[in-house]
Formats: C-alpha cells, sequence, structure tokens
C-alpha cells in the first residue's frame, strides 16, 4: 500500500519536474523562429568621387534590436555606403558601431521596426552540440544550415555548418533559436565555419547610446547615374557597320556614335540576350535580357531614353567576368518586358579584350534555379574594339 502511494505520488509529479527544462525546437521551428530576423546587407564601392559602381560586397546581418543589425565590418566598410534588403526593396543603414579588429559592426535606422532576435552567451553552449547558421550566401536569402558546434579556440566559434560568400554577418544558432555567433568567414575548400562570439555582440550593443545618435534619413534607396549617358545621343534606327567573329558580334553606328552589340546564349546555343559596350563610354556595360534581336535591344533604348530621370538600383543579377563576381544595376521602370541592367568597371575595356567570354546570371522567378544564366562569347571583340577606334571617329 505504502509502495502504490508512492509511486502515484511520483507519477503526478512528473510533469512538474520536467516543466522547466528547454525543449529544442526542429530546423522548421528555428527558421520560422529567427528568419525574420535575418536581412540581406549590400555595400556599394563607387569608383572616384563619381557614384560609378567599382565593387559591391554582399553578406548578411542580424537584428540585435527594434533599430539595430550586427554584421561584420570586412561587409559594413568595404563601400561608401550599406543597403539593407527588406519587404523587396533596399533601404540605407547608419553606422553606429564599428571595431574592426574583432570584425563587428553594427548598422541602425530610426525607423527599423526589426524582430531582434535572443542573445545567449556563446560561452553557456557545449563544444558538439548542434547550431544552426542562417546568412544569405551566394544572395540565396535566408538559406539556413545545420551543424555542430565544432570548437571555441580563441574565443572564436567554429562550426560545420555550411556558409559561403555572402554568409558573413548571418546568425549563428543554438538549437533554442538564440543567437550564439555572427558568422565571419570559413577555410576555403573546407567546411569548417567561423563565429564571432555573442558576447561580444552583447557588449557593443550595451556601448551604444540610442539617445546620443543622429539619425539621418534613410528612405528607399536607388542610385542614379550623375554622368553623361553615351545613349543621349544613339538613335534607333543605326545602321549596321561590320560584324566580327564567330558569335556575331555587331558593330553599329549612327552620327560618329557607335556601340557594338554581343549577343548571349543559353545552354542551347539560342540568341537570348544581349549585352552592349560603347567605345565612348568603355568602361560601362549594359545588358539586355529579354532582347532576342538587336532590333528588340534598340526598342528597349529607345524607351529608355524617354525617361526623363533615369535611375538604378541594385539588382541580384550577377556577371562574372575574369573570376570576379558582381552585381548588375538594373534601370528602374515599371515594364519588366523592357528590362535593362547596367554594369560598370574601370578595367572592362581591357579585359572584354583578353578573355574568352563571361556569364550573367538574371535574376528569374520563374525557373526552378531562381536564375537564368547566359554565355557571352567574345570571339572577334579584339577586331570589333580595333573597327570602333577608326570607323567611329568624330
Amino acid at each position: 500500500m505504502f509502495l502504490r502511494k508512492k509511486l502515484l505520488c511520483l507519477f503526478f509529479l512528473l510533469p512538474f519536474l520536467f516543466l522547466n527544462e528547454a525543449h529544442a525546437m526542429d530546423p522548421k521551428q528555428i527558421y520560422k523562429t529567427v528568419s525574420e530576423s535575418v536581412f540581406l546587407v549590400v555595400s556599394p564601392k563607387f569608383i572616384g568621387n563619381s557614384n560609378t559602381v567599382g565593387n559591391v560586397t554582399q553578406g548578411s546581418a542580424v537584428a540585435i534590436a527594434p533599430n539595430i543589425l550586427a554584421t561584420n565590418c570586412h561587409v559594413a566598410l568595404s563601400g561608401n555606403l550599406v543597403l539593407a534588403r527588406k519587404n523587396q526593396k533596399l533601404f540605407k543603414l547608419q553606422l553606429v558601431y564599428q571595431d574592426p579588429q574583432h570584425d563587428l559592426c553594427l548598422l541602425g535606422t530610426k525607423d527599423g521596426n526589426f524582430k531582434p532576435v535572443k542573445i545567449k552567451p556563446s560561452a553557456e553552449v557545449d563544444i558538439g552540440e548542434e547550431v544552426y547558421a542562417i546568412g544569405n550566401p551566394e544572395g540565396l536569402e535566408k538559406t539556413i544550415s545545420r551543424g555542430l558546434l565544432s570548437n571555441k579556440d580563441n574565443a572564436i566559434l567554429q562550426t560545420d555548418a555550411s556558409t559561403s560568400p555572402g554568409s558573413s554577418g548571418g546568425g549563428l544558432f543554438d538549437s533554442d533559436g538564440n543567437l550564439i555567433g555572427i558568422t565571419t568567414g570559413k577555410v576555403r575548400g573546407e567546411n569548417i565555419g567561423f563565429a564571432i562570439p555573442s558576447e561580444w555582440v552583447i557588449q557593443a550593443l550595451k556601448s551604444v547610446d540610442l539617445t546620443k545618435i543622429t539619425w539621418e534619413k534613410a528612405p528607399e534607396v536607388q542610385i542614379q547615374a550623375k554622368s553623361q549617358n553615351p545613349l543621349e545621343k544613339i538613335i534607333t534606327n543605326s545602321p549596321v557597320l561590320k560584324t566580327f567573329g564567330d558569335n556575331g558580334i555587331t558593330l553599329y553606328k549612327n552620327q560618329n556614335q557607335c556601340l557594338v552589340f554581343i549577343p548571349g546564349r543559353d545552354q542551347e546555343n539560342q540568341i537570348v540576350s544581349y549585352a552592349v559596350w560603347f567605345p565612348k563610354n568603355p568602361n560601362t556595360i549594359m545588358f539586355l535580357p529579354t532582347s532576342k534581336t538587336i532590333q528588340e535591344g534598340l526598342q528597349i533604348f529607345q524607351a529608355f531614353l524617354a525617361i526623363p530621370n533615369k535611375i538604378f538600383g541594385i539588382s541580384f543579377s550577377y556577371i562574372l567576368i575574369n573570376n570576379q563576381l558582381a552585381n548588375l544595376y538594373r534601370a528602374q521602370w515599371v515594364d519588366p518586358n523592357k528590362m535593362l541592367f547596367s554594369f560598370s568597371n574601370q578595367n572592362i575595356s581591357g579585359v572584354l579584350t583578353r578573355v574568352n567570354g563571361f556569364a550573367v546570371q538574371y535574376r528569374d522567378l520563374y525557373s526552378a534555379s531562381g536564375y537564368r544564366q547566359v554565355q557571352f562569347g567574345l570571339s572577334g571583340m579584339n577586331a570589333a574594339v580595333a573597327a570602333s577606334q577608326t570607323d567611329c571617329k568624330n
């Protein structure tokens, strides 16, 4: 009878014994809990005093307060400004804290309305525990990967959770969805990633006095080219001068104004896009992702020239040329069938005559991968450049 009473007592006490025990979340729950707090950020670098973009660094950031994001300084300090993406729009962020030695920067905006994550000291997480990295590897937004906390060497966290370029500044979370670190890099070719500990984040946030910050207005950002557009003097009925190489690179001319059309081909070797290079503005290429003929491309140029204020905003389409990956900038207008992109680089004219070709990944929401890759062969580009120098003189 006594034993029976003890068993009954234990039966009723069991739920209370485990009431305060934390239950780990599954990956779906973790993603649902924290993904809204992880942002894609970009930092464009302008050439000289112009607003021509040379390079764009892409990374991630995590909301640690309603108007503060944490990221890596090698992302935030790489360009002239930092932009974050929210609700499919880019907005400017303000640097409020920087510690380049520890690769930790804090970015803010007056009206962020961010959903901050819960932060847990990494010292309370044991080596061997399951962790999750959430960021934007290769621009693939809000990607989650799972791994283990592999080591805590000299305060730096080591994990085998997969990260890639673009993951920098993202969050490393424990199995309860708590932020325990900011991902900062990896060993190239190895599944070894690193994160700075959450203790540094906590300390940095405590040091920021939000009441003393003079907040800048942070509207949706679009980058407007201030230099004269080389298309202004090109008329859409320009005659063909010559065609060069096996790929059909074509030189057009009108009243001493020339442009070179470079066809882009898909996997079936069909022309699906055109790139356009301007001899008088040799550091710029423009892209026509929906144009299958030069005539279609010229019509889009005509529509573009009719716009009074020509504005380009950062896109999530990319060019891969000379082993370098960079964002394209998209002309802002309503018609999705008249897309036009721009890419500028001081060395692009020299690169075009040295390499065999380049690739562009256009953001395509209707394809399985989300991107559509187009190859641009440059056979004949040297001859086209030489012809432009003799046939397109003023």
